[in-house]
């Protein structure tokens, strides 16, 4: 054929068609046998057709791969399926019921988003869904509505959050609706849940049960035990996965009844939740993103045992009762009431009667109820008493079990213990914030040979008790106090009141922080720590790194020179101080100053105390032990 410019040449062509047999068959579903509307696609064909419920395709004579997708369900394929010229195939398809899916990428509109690897995974795992841009943040985020049509949202957020993007209320009104989600987002729980100061979206709290509480490193993940993701642990950098993790959050749980952790980072940090126990809703959050995940079949992993754990029934049977172990200490001849939280954890049935007993035990104990009835999801508190005997010494102790059984599953039972027990010689006061040195301080206070009681101000080990009031320090003789790195609101004006009339009492006081002088009025030592402490003035500017302990005195006297080992992030804001005339120094700084000191009642003769203006913490083992030793010991004389 000759082409002539400008010029237009028809030539038509005619094609003989191939001879055809068919393929046809039923399109149901599986469980139902409901005829469903389907589409069939002809793999490297042109060949599509839409089918209700049954269906015919002509083709050449050949092999072909038919795909079956119909909304709701898994895909479904039929591989080397033969036609023959003249005759008809038969190939019938049952498709399961799958969860209808919304992808949302809520990267695309800063040109990061991550959507792909979302896609691919759901297309492996043959379910079908729908992908939402939020190319434009004004005009793309999905609203409740839009959301309400699905029956899983899997929302992927690689540098982002929903409430960076304002969808916070939609995603609230969604899983109010029943709906499910899994969010996954390295920085979602940074921007939503209190890690950013200019930027907080309530919805991670309120409806996912997730706050933010650090951020890592991208490392390795490893599923809890008895969750969805048993027997998974994958990395989340290198591979073929995204590398595009930086600065994964960790999370923190508010809410145990609602949610459980499902992953975790190596150091026990939480790698990501389920949520959704007793609730009308279910999610995953993970906060780290999945296209991190470093192999397309632990990607795929994930959202598979994801999505399953949103079609699963609802937990039938189950008994809780917390605290598993406590202690708690009563004064001679003082009733202790303990107290039981009871919570029935199926979530469907009736409600069940539950009996309680009490094991064998040595002080006169009482139950004040031996039966409680709780409907599914239902929790209920109960006590007993203890009398701490009146001529009991000090640090004895009883400990009793309480077996929970329940009524409508006789074999469900639950045995938890509770000590009761009678003061110890010392209470170790735990005030630190930011930074846990509970630790430091009962190995140093064990290997010296000590008994003592441990009382949380902050609750980094459990629930917070506050302030010990006075009625609890006046059951010891002695205290140790320590603040740490808590340069916040290491002692509260109250606190000093408190502790003024424990020592006018004739009480024993060690206590250290580094930032205690610095956080009274004006920076400058108040009555109470020049007259208990001995303070008369200090200098934050002159630190230490270095303490030596003066001979003659009755806690530096036998005890050496230290180097203090500050944490990472733990700054230097040791104190050098200035003594009144009645108060003796226990250990010099590095600048020639005292950095800590002794002091006794001038009236009576009977309160001492120990003051640090550095965090015994920092002083290694064995010395710090040393230091406890001679410190206890100083409380302990005369």
């Amino acid at each position: 054929m000759s082409v002539v410019t400008g010029t237009v040449i028809t030539e038509n062509f005619a094609l003989t068609p191939l001879p055809t047999g068919n393929i046809s068959g039923q399109i149901t579903e599986s469980g139902t046998g409901t005829p469903l509307t389907a589409t069939i696609a002809v793999e490297n064909t042109p060949v599509t057709a839409t089918a209700h419920g049954n269906f015919s395709l002509a083709l050449p004579a050949g092999s072909y791969t038919l795909t079956v997708t119909a909304w709701g369900h898994r895909v479904a394929h039929a591989a080397a399926v033969p036609v023959s010229v003249g005759t008809t195939t038969t190939r019938n398809f049952s498709l399961s019921p799958a969860p209808t899916i919304l992808l949302v990428d809520s990267g695309a509109w800063y040109n990061a988003g991550e959507i792909a690897f979302y896609q691919r995974a759901l297309d492996a795992l043959d379910l079908p869904y729908h992908t939402r841009r939020i190319a434009d943040i004004a005009a793309d985020v999905p609203v409740s509505t839009t959301l309400a049509a699905y029956s899983a949202v899997l929302w992927s957020a690689p540098f982002d959050s929903p409430g960076f993007v304002s969808a916070g209320d939609a995603l609230t009104d969604y899983l109010t609706g029943g709906g499910n989600l899994l969010l996954s987002g390295q920085d979602v729980a940074f921007f939503d849940g209190g890690g950013s100061a200019f930027f907080y979206a309530p919805y991670l709290h309120d409806m996912l049960k997730a706050d933010f509480l650090r951020e890592t490193d991208p490392q390795t993940v490893t599923a809890t035990a008895d969750n969805i993701f048993s027997g998974l642990t994958f990395a989340i950098s290198g591979g073929d996965g995204a590398n595009n993790q930086q600065t994964p959050d960790v999370l923190a749980l508010p809410d145990p009844d609602f949610a459980a952790p499902a992953l975790v980072y190596p150091d026990g940090g939480n790698a990501g939740q389920t949520v959704g126990h007793c609730l009308p809703y279910r999610a995953v959050v993970l906060p780290f993103g999945v296209e991190g995940i470093a192999t397309a079949t632990d990607r795929a992993a994930v959202i598979s045992r994801t999505l399953a754990y949103f079609q699963s029934p609802r937990q039938a049977v189950g008994l809780e009762v917390l605290p598993r172990t406590e202690t708690r200490v009563g004064n001679f001849g003082e009733i202790v009431t303990h107290t039981v939280r009871l919570f029935n954890t199926a979530e469907t049935g009736l409600t069940d009667t539950l009996t309680l007993l009490l094991g064998s035990h040595q002080w006169e104990t009482h139950l004040l109820s031996d039966t409680v009835s709780l409907a599914p999801c239902q929790t209920a508190w109960v006590s007993f008493t203890v009398t701490v005997p009146a001529d009991a010494v000090r640090d004895a102790s009883d400990t009793v079990a309480l077996t929970v059984q329940s009524g409508r599953f006789p074999t469900l039972t639950t045995q938890i213990t509770r000590t009761t027990k009678s003061p110890a010689p010392l209470l170790l006061v735990d005030d630190d914030r930011w930074y846990d040195f509970e630790g430091a301080f009962t190995q140093s206070l064990t290997a010296a040979g000590y008994q003592f009681d441990v009382w949380h101000v902050q609750g980094q080990h459990g629930e917070a008790q506050g302030t010990p009031p006075l009625a609890i320090l006046q059951h010891y003789p002695q205290i140790v106090w320590f603040t740490g790195y808590d340069w916040f609101d290491p002692l509260t004006q109250a606190e000093e009141e408190t502790l003024q009339k424990y020592l006018d009492g004739g009480g024993r006081l060690a206590f250290s922080g580094q930032e205690y002088l610095w956080n009274l009025p004006d920076h400058q030592p108040d009555d109470f720590a020049r007259n208990y402490f001995g303070v008369d003035s200090h200098s934050d500017y002159l630190t230490s790194t270095m303490v030596s302990a003066v001979t003659g005195n009755p806690i530096g006297d036998g005890l050496g020179r230290y180097p203090l080992d500050f944490p990472p992030g733990y700054q230097n804001w040791t104190d050098s101080i200035t003594l009144t005339a009645h108060a003796d120094a226990s250990f010099m700084g590095s600048r020639g100053y005292p950095i800590a000191a002794t002091n006794f009642g001038t009236v009576t003769g009977t309160w001492h105390t120990a003051f640090f203006a550095f965090g015994p913490e920092l002083i290694a083992e064995p010395d710090r032990t040393d230091l406890l030793r001679h410190t206890v010991g100083w409380l302990s004389w005369l």
